[in-house]
């Protein structure tokens, strides 16, 4: 499965940073250019620049795709497509998200950037305005905006450009990359005289808690935009959890000894009577139910299957013809700790059921990933020929 990441945050940087290590390769969306350079140069992971529309995302986007969607809390658009997008191609989606962090009766909570600008036409003071460039234009309305506020941006030319396009004055445009101590908050606040400091939720990483903290220093208002859309999302160790459960790790072959072990074998078809074959070599007590004998094998008991079977098990076999019976002896097997392998549905088989290639003195078990079981058939022929001149 291919991993699709959508950042927009040092979230997705930080995820990135961890697959490198994990040796996975990703497809990384940024949208601007200061996107890339945020981004650490790792090996396997493809950072790509440039906003995408949904007709741009499903052209990347298939039934074979994790997407992370590390985009902000407040990029709302972005995540209604990316969600949208994964759900008309049955992709799977995960939503990396910051925490949303309570506020206290301190904090002034405002719906949006509009509700934010109507406040502060109604309220005096000087502003430290932490909410980025994207909805500057917004606070142009203010009355005196250009002698009230003092925006906190990030230092790049476009940005800088549209700062002075919309009348900011030098002295009031702070250019600086994040992220910002308690300390360096508190000392911009007093450095310009604010009453005022402007955020949104941008949750711990985003250095929410430094500006709460500063304000009640520095004893100043602080307003906040609330996040767009109510969304929940997975922390980083959730996050990293479901990826490494995406990760197709080969089976260890195990040798174990099952002299007088409880067997069981639920169907008795054709391949049923290959695993009882297979086994009765190694000295198993095999007991196989079915509800009908198609392939004649020995001392079938004929019943239908129900949990109790598993009773004393060590291996299970499910081997019929249907998947319901099939998927329950998987669930039940699952519940009780105890190996299947369940010949329909390899994805459910916690042990993978070897082509064995014996003589008087060597065993080798193969397997492939479970998709391929004619490359096995085909090695294993070859491995057998191979140790019939293997004697000694």
């Amino acid at each position: 499965m291919k991993l699709v990441i959508f950042s927009g945050t040092s979230d997705g940087n930080k995820l990135c940073q961890w697959l490198g290590k994990q040796h996975m390769n990703a497809d990384v969306y940024v949208a601007t250019e200061y996107g890339k350079q945020v981004m650490s140069e790792i090996e396997g992971i493809n950072v790509h620049i440039g906003r995408l529309n949904s007709t741009q995302m499903a052209e990347i986007i298939d039934n074979n795709t994790c997407v992370i969607d590390c985009t902000h809390p407040y990029a709302s658009e972005v995540t209604i497509n990316i969600k949208t997008v994964c759900e008309q191609k049955n992709a799977k989606y995960l939503r990396f998200l910051r925490e949303s962090l309570l506020c206290d009766d301190d904090i002034i909570s405002v719906k949006n950037t509009e509700d934010a600008v109507n406040w502060l036409c109604n309220n005096s003071g000087n502003v430290l305005l932490t909410t980025g460039s994207k909805e500057l234009e917004a606070y142009t309305k203010i009355p005196n905006y250009q002698d009230r506020l003092f925006i906190r941006v990030l230092p790049t030319a476009s940005v800088l450009q549209k700062c002075e396009s919309l009348g900011f004055k030098g002295s009031h445009i702070i250019a600086m990359q994040g992220p910002f101590s308690h300390e360096m908050n508190v000392a911009m606040l007093k450095q310009i005289k604010a009453q005022i400091l402007v955020t949104k939720d941008t949750g711990k990483s985003g250095g929410f808690l430094e500006k709460q903290q500063a304000a009640k220093q520095a004893n100043v208002k602080m307003l906040m935009i609330k996040r767009p859309l109510d969304e929940k999302g997975l922390d980083f160790e959730q996050i990293k959890s479901e990826i490494l459960n995406l990760k197709e790790y080969p089976r260890f072959p195990l040798f174990i000894s099952l002299v007088n072990k409880n067997v069981l074998i639920v169907g008795a078809g054709k391949i049923a009577k290959r695993r009882f074959e297979v086994l009765k070599r190694f000295g198993a007590n095999i007991t196989v139910i079915a509800t009908e004998n198609r392939a004649d094998i020995e001392n079938v008991i004929i019943k239908s299957y129900s949990e109790n079977d598993l009773n004393e098990m060590t291996l299970v076999i499910a081997a019929t013809d249907n998947r319901e019976i099939n998927h329950k002896i998987y669930i039940d097997c699952h519940k009780r700790n105890i190996p299947v392998s369940v010949a329909d549905c390899f994805e459910e088989s916690s042990f993978f059921f070897p082509a064995i290639c014996k003589n008087d003195i060597l065993i080798a078990g193969l397997v492939s990933n479970g998709k391929n079981h004619t490359a096995v058939s085909s090695m294993a022929k070859k491995i057998r020929n191979l140790f019939e001149g293997v004697n000694s």
